[in-house]
């Protein structure tokens, strides 16, 4: 048992799936191994260190505190299960989960309910499962989850430059070459980890994979969730600055059982850990499990189908806003809208104008991007507007709110066949200060859809028509609406070759529109609509793991003058005090730069470091890759004892 726990976790959980074995543990609620309902999380991070100790443990006990066997399993190639794991978002997933569903619902200490929860992969596993319908299945709560997986790992349709080659693949790179940290007395830990060093032996890293099919293409097939399979009741998460707000509404729509949405002003993070609103999340979890597994008769399905997050005051303030909610997500589509035209003049109410069209030229600034990443608290965008076509609109003389998913339409003419496009929509402060309230991002050629890219005819005009990230934001009296257009959006995508520029046009006839839902508000907004969220409890589990005993991080950026270059750098580093391990320390550092007028120089630089420390030995982990469109480089070390056991380089050109 965990010192800092009243929980007993059992760690010996071998489930048979297929031909291999899923390692698993189970943490056992206060009442003993009497049977009741259980809950699965089925990830890839790392039953016994990463994923629990250092992250989720605060609500995976906060679960087993309310009477559940709440179990952790490595999926199969991950972890302490067997296999080798050479590829991600594997169909497989869902069918191997539901087995072990299954499986669970079979044991003696389980009264045959079960229920599955998870964030990001472990969400997507719930997903996963959850279209299998498998028998005993009863509930799921995915987590900022992705679904569908061309989109959601890509950004724009193209390479996700920096979430995914900067910091997940490079994670996973790390994570698939160390040990099972938990060493059982069999010495199976030891018989995996050689499997898993072997097996790395024998396929590309997973960056590789991503950056080789950089278009949807047959590596892409069957990896899309059939969520409208899924008949399993789904209280859902996602957050403005996370991203998956869209593709969680989507698949919540899709859903043929009972839903709820929780659309939270979050990044990729736990709601009860939120920064500009921590809710009582844990407690909706339980409630939620409590109707669909136990049976109880409570709130889970009251109020409002969808309940999400207005901003005010300019956004990314804590307590900023207030919960509200709704039956439906509204879309530009199919709900009132407001609609703004691109004019020489700015940004104007309405659609359409007059006087003479707009037909303005802008060479494209290849680091507009870097003041726009929202990565902790939101920053003034205004450097990057600078940099960037922009259209603004006079002081608001009254507030206008903006709920839903809003589209632009743009007519461009570009001097390379595949440009990227990128629009943000801002919120300037009457003292100037500018905050990012959505975006949109697209690899042109992806404009006549993904199933059937088109490059653009450089010099011909295009028209292109871009979704917007779904939100909730009131732009205040005084305040104004600034429409951004650029050529980049660095370092989330990486540029694409040549020498560019991009044309805007907009006209009377054929105007240049931006459509937002939402509506004008006569005086100081009040919202009939508006829902109780409430505070953490933390009575009976902290919302911060107790076995984290050191962590920081960082964000940079950089312009070096003479060439004009951006650097965008950031770093974490995290120590675990693990029970069966002195301690597990996790670091990693990113850097990206590029050149304003050089596509080519953009390049990232990432490093992952990994130590584990026994009585007898210390094991280190390195993952180390350098990504640019030239070549690209993955290099990854073990050592135990500062003795290397395995050192391989994998090159791309």
């Amino acid at each position: 048992m965990d010192k800092r726990s009243t929980l007993t976790r059992h760690t010996d959980l071998r489930i048979p799936v297929g031909d291999e074995t899923v390692a698993a543990n189970r943490y056992e609620p206060p009442d003993g191994p009497t049977p009741g309902p259980a809950v699965l999380m089925y990830i890839p991070y790392h039953k016994d260190d990463f994923i629990t100790y250092g992250a989720y443990d605060p609500l995976l006990e906060y679960i087993a505190h309310y009477g559940y066997h709440v179990v952790v399993a490595d999926i199969v190639g991950t972890g302490a299960s067997t296999g080798v794991k050479n590829l991600p978002l594997e169909p497989a997933e869902g069918p191997d989960a539901a087995t072990i569903v299954e499986w669970i619902a079979d044991r003696e200490w389980c009264d045959g309910h079960v229920g599955m929860v998870g964030k990001s992969y472990g969400g997507l596993t719930c997903l996963k499962t959850a279209a299998e319908n498998p028998e005993h299945l009863d509930a799921i709560v995915p987590i900022h989850a992705p679904q569908t997986a061309y989109r959601d790992i890509t950004t724009g349709g193209a390479f996700a430059f920096h979430s995914m080659g900067g910091h997940w693949t490079a994670l996973m790179q790390a994570l698939q070459a160390m040990p099972p940290t938990y060493r059982d007395s069999e010495g199976r830990w030891a018989e995996v980890w050689s499997e898993r060093l072997d097996g790395l032996h024998t396929y590309d890293p997973w960056l590789f994979q991503f950056m080789d099919h950089e278009a949807r293409d047959e590596y892409w097939e069957g990896r899309d969730i059939a969520v409208e399979a899924i008949r399993v009741p789904t209280l859902a998460v996602s957050g403005w600055r996370d991203g998956y707000p869209q593709t969680t509404i989507e698949y919540v729509e899709a859903i043929d059982a009972p839903t709820r949405l929780v659309l939270g002003p979050w990044r990729h993070i736990m709601p009860h850990r939120g920064r500009e609103s921590a809710i009582d999340f844990r407690r909706q979890v339980v409630t939620w499990l409590d109707h669909f597994l136990k049976g109880e008769e409570n709130e889970a399905l009251d109020g409002p189908p969808i309940r999400y997050w207005t901003e005010r005051d300019g956004g990314g303030i804590v307590d900023g806003g207030v919960w509200r909610g709704c039956e439906k997500w509204p879309r530009a589509a199919d709900s009132d809208v407001l609609t703004w035209t691109l004019t020489p003049a700015g940004l104007v109410s309405g659609e359409g104008f007059e006087g003479e069209p707009l037909d303005v030229e802008y060479d494209v600034d290849h680091t507009v991007g870097v003041d726009s990443f929202d990565q902790g608290r939101p920053t003034d965008t205004t450097p990057d507007d600078v940099r960037s076509l922009t259209f603004e609109s006079d002081p608001l003389d009254r507030p206008i709110e903006v709920t839903g998913t809003g589209t632009i339409r743009l007519r461009l003419v570009a001097t390379t066949p595949d440009p990227v496009v990128s629009v943000r929509l801002i919120d300037v402060h009457p003292d100037g200060e500018a905050r990012l309230v959505s975006h949109a991002e697209l690899q042109a050629s992806r404009h006549t859809g993904v199933e059937t890219p088109t490059d653009l005819v450089p010099g011909e005009e295009a028209t292109i028509a871009i979704e917007l990230k779904p939100t909730s934001h009131v732009f205040e009296s005084g305040h104004r609406l600034r429409v951004a257009i650029a050529g980049a959006w660095f370092p989330a995508m990486c540029p694409t070759p040549g020498e560019q520029s991009l044309t805007v046009r907009s006209s009377s006839t054929n105007p240049a529109v931006v459509r937002l839902p939402g509506r004008e508000h006569d005086g100081e907004p009040t919202f009939g609509d508006a829902v109780e969220m409430a505070k953490p409890d933390i009575a009976v589990v902290p919302t911060v793991s107790p076995a984290i005993v050191d962590s920081d991080r960082s964000w940079s950026i950089t312009r070096e003058q003479h060439r004009d270059k951006a650097t965008v750098a950031s770093s974490s580093r995290q120590v675990v005090d693990l029970p069966h391990a002195e301690r597990m320390t996790y670091s990693q550092a990113i850097e990206t730069a590029v050149v304003a007028d050089d596509p080519a120089s953009a390049t990232l630089n990432r490093r992952t470091e990994i130590e584990i420390v026994y009585p007898t030995e210390t094991i280190r982990v390195a993952a180390e890759n350098t990504v640019s469109r030239a070549v690209t480089q993955a290099h990854t070390t073990v050592s135990v004892n500062d003795r290397t056991i395995f050192d391989e380089t994998w090159t791309r050109l």
